[in-house]
This record gives C-alpha cells, structure tokens and sequence, in this order.
C-alpha cells in the first residue's frame, strides 16, 4: 500500500489521542475517579467512627443531665405536704383521730411490736414525750400489728404512756400504713400545729434537735 503524506498524518494524529485517554494500574486517577480502600475519601463520603462528620451529618443533641430523684424513702409524703387524717381504734376499742390533735405537733409514728428497730427508737420517743409533752408536743401511734395482745403488751413493756396508740391488726394492710404508703418501719412524720407535714424519718437525736427547734 502506498502511503502517501497525507495518510501519515492522519496516523500520526489517531495515535496521539489513543495514547493520551489510557492509565496503567498503579498511576494517579483522574480526579473523578473512585478511590482505593486507604486512599483518601472525597470531601462528600460518609466518615468512619471517630472522624470528623460533615457539616451535614445527623446529630445527637446534648442531653440535659438526668434530674435526680427525691428519696423519701419508705414512703411518699414530705415536708410541706398535708397530712392525712388518720381514724382507727385504740387498745380499749375508741376511735382516735389524728385530726383531734389539730394545733399541736405530732409525731405520727408507724412501729409493731415484732419490728426491733421500731422497739429499739421507743425509748428515745418516751424521752421526747416526757420533755415536751407539757408544751404542746404529742405522739400518734399507728401500729402493724395483727395480734392485738402482742401489741398491747408491746405498749406496756416500752412504757408508751401517751394515749394515742391505733390498730387495726391487719398487719401490713393496715389501712393508714397504706394511704401512708408506708412500705417500712419505723416511719415516722413530724407533724406541725397546722397539719402540715414538717419532717420526716426523724429518730433519736434529729427528732431531739428538731423540737428544740420548735419548742425554744
């Protein structure tokens, strides 16, 4: 075949363009290329763990830190709230009612004769009665017992002089114990003058510093 200069040219051209579309494996992609694992991400990828997220990722807000929880403990009310008018018969088979005390402070006391702690704090209530009793001070005994001579033989042995003690012997279902939500004994409120509920688990020595307070 006869090649004339016009068909070199033409060669030589074709070839060029050939030559300057194809990379070898292992040379630099182009820049729209995809890229290796290792090699550096675009600007738009996703980030692993631990990498900065882009401008547009979804978020976690800043949670605000949990609220801690009011422990009163064995049961619901506090200080400040009202207390429940409590009326249940006594030893002797009276109604007594806690709203008859109205306009003293009370020490409603939750206790039975099988709880230890309850008879161990009995002394120290005893002292508080003897001392402040003239002033104005009260004790209203609310017990869980269900053997009504085990009780009352509880009260003679302790020396509860004060004649505020109720039971219904029905033991943990004892029905002020439950508007109470009294789940544990001994439990006791410092009731004030109003029926406003100004303490709460107050034994031995805080329940002496609390009606010096009062009583000054």
């Amino acid at each position: 075949m006869k090649f004339t200069s016009l068909n070199i040219f033409i060669i030589a051209i074709a070839s060029c363009m050939l030559h300057i579309g194809c990379s070898d494996v292992g040379n630099k992609a182009p820049e729209n290329a995809g890229t290796d694992v290792g090699n550096k991400e675009p600007e738009n990828a996703g980030t692993d763990v631990g990498n900065k997220a882009p401008e547009n990722a979804r978020t976690i807000p800043k949670q605000p830190a949990p609220t801690k929880k009011t422990n009163r403990k064995s049961g619901p009310f506090g200080a400040g709230d009202e207390a429940l008018d409590i009326v249940m018969a006594d030893p002797d088979g009276n109604i007594r009612k806690l709203s008859d005390l109205r306009g003293k402070v009370v020490l409603l006391d939750f206790w039975a004769s099988w709880c230890g702690p309850c008879r161990r704090e009995n002394p120290a209530v005893v002292k508080a009665y003897e001392k402040y009793n003239s002033q104005g001070f009260e004790v209203f005994s609310v017990s869980l017992d269900s053997n009504a001579d085990k009780w009352k033989n509880a009260i003679e042995k302790d020396g509860l002089v004060w004649p505020n003690h109720v039971c219904d012997l029905q033991g943990w279902k004892n029905a002020a114990s439950r508007e109470y939500g009294i789940s544990s004994i001994p439990h006791a409120l410092l009731v004030g003058r109003d029926g406003v509920i100004i303490e709460t688990h107050l034994r031995g020595r805080a329940l002496e510093t609390e009606l010096e307070k009062l009583f000054k």
